[in-house]
């Protein structure tokens, strides 16, 4: 787990070494697809080390309105929803 808390610098040293070591990523952010940390981060490996990548984040969609844990579960950025990706991702 890497916790990005920056786009821009973006940390390439740390998010190299997380990919190296286990060859797969999952971007969860609450932003939507276009123009976001998981664009950065898939511009930064598809450089320097291609590698299998999800993205979890609002899709291309309008955004909702609702508590902090309505949303994070609406895009499937809650606990269980990123846990049921990493169990898809790694079998």
């Amino acid at each position: 787990v890497v916790n990005v808390a920056t786009i821009k610098p973006l940390d390439a040293e740390t998010l190299l070494a997380s990919v190296c070591k286990t060859g797969k990523a999952i971007v969860a952010e609450e932003h939507n697809m276009a123009g976001g940390l998981g664009e950065a981060i898939a511009a930064l490996l598809a450089r320097e080390a291609p590698t299998k990548l999800v993205f979890m984040n609002g899709g291309d969609r309008f955004g909702q309105t609702g508590t902090p844990a309505e949303l994070m579960a609406l895009y499937g950025l809650d606990a269980a929803h990123i846990a049921e990706k990493v169990r898809e991702m790694v079998k």
